[in-house]
């Protein structure tokens, strides 16, 4: 197969994942499980707005064409987040995969969690066009692929996050990143797995992970108290009748505390997937209720999913963004480097640990 010379909205998913580059990463490109592949895959990308109205396309191309160009330079690496006796204990756990593209040696990472309704998660329509931003700004980007479907059941996800974490942290000088002030970025559900390293019971605090520099969370879940039939939707088809045992240690605003990063939110109010209410705005009133530094952009339309947001109304967030996470950026790394977080003191129940996946 001859490398595709440049990627756009005309240009199939089946073309893109036939590249010789790509072969390696082919489980974190997917857009969807096995089984529905078959239909992503034979679209062309300017088709998905049209298959699947959650997700804009506008930036797609741009970050595939990104990402195409470091694969190509060998410069796309798979980390292993879990052990082989991780694995052995849960093989679920072989869904998770970490992709990294270094930047600026010594430079601040961001970690990408793509969302994806916890069906699939949807690297190239909101990972890969803002890691794409973030690396022309020197930053080192990590991707998160969590276990969906099938095997990511709550709070699978989130266990996959403190682990990718806790690999950085301790692989931090060979990976050539500053692992203090770290930047989390996650949209929709991985708005959900993303904010949920801030709470009391999953956060970076009850895991003894160094404090992330800020929060940035794109139209995320953070709450399940105002449903639709979306919401309802998720609950059903990954937790079934034992919800009400599961999900309420998943909701983020019964899980916040004054230790809460300092976060930047965005959601568009015409979002018919998840409740504008009851989900950014009801986390901007929990922040101010806890003196949690939070800025909150409201877009008046846009509807959900759009990612890097470009030709929309919320064009601009990233930039917007990145200048919240610098100017708090230092201030959390100097409390995780005068205070390590295994000495914090923290006597939070340790019960949600990733070992207990």
């Amino acid at each position: 197969m001859k490398p595709v010379a440049n990627v756009t909205e005309r240009t199939r998913f089946r073309t893109i994942l036939q590249e010789p580059s790509i072969r390696p990463f082919r489980k974190s490109m997917r857009l969807g499980p096995t089984g529905i592949n078959f239909l992503y895959n034979a679209l062309p990308l300017g088709a998905l707005y049209h298959l699947s109205p959650a997700w804009s396309h506008t930036g797609i191309p741009l970050g595939i064409n990104f990402f195409l160009g470091e694969a190509r330079n060998g410069k796309v690496q798979s980390l292993p987040i879990y052990t082989e006796q991780d694995l052995a204990q849960d093989p679920t756990r072989k869904e998770a995969e970490l992709l990294f593209l270094p930047g600026t040696p010594g430079a601040p990472y961001a970690i990408v969690v793509p969302g994806g309704a916890y069906f699939s998660v949807a690297i190239s329509v909101e990972g890969l066009p803002v890691g794409a931003k973030l690396h022309e700004q020197g930053y080192s980007v990590f991707f998160l692929r969590y276990r969906c479907g099938r095997h990511g059941g709550l709070p699978k996800p989130f266990y996959d996050l403190q682990a990718s974490i806790r690999y950085i942290t301790n692989h931090a000088r060979t990976l050539q990143v500053d692992p203090l002030g770290y930047g989390v970025f996650g949209f929709s559900a991985g708005g959900h797995v993303a904010a949920s390293m801030g709470t009391d019971n999953f956060g970076y605090l009850p895991q003894r992970l160094p404090k992330p520099g800020a929060m940035i969370l794109g139209y995320p879940l953070v709450s399940l108290e105002e449903r639709n039939l979306s919401i309802n939707f998720v609950i059903h088809a990954y937790t079934g009748r034992k919800w009400r045992d599961i999900l309420p240690p998943t909701y983020i605003l019964n899980h916040m505390d004054q230790n809460y990063p300092p976060t930047y939110i965005w959601q568009c109010r015409d979002d018919k997937l998840l409740p504008f209410t009851g989900n950014g705005e009801a986390f901007r009133k929990k922040a101010a209720q806890l003196g949690v530094p939070c800025h909150f952009r409201a877009v008046n339309k846009g509807g959900h999913g759009l990612g890097l947001g470009l030709g929309s109304e919320a064009e601009g967030w990233l930039d917007e963004a990145v200048t919240f996470w610098e100017a708090h950026r230092t201030a959390a790394a100097a409390i995780s480097a005068e205070t390590p977080p295994e000495e914090s003191g923290h006597r939070r129940l340790h019960r949600y640990r990733a070992s207990d996946s």
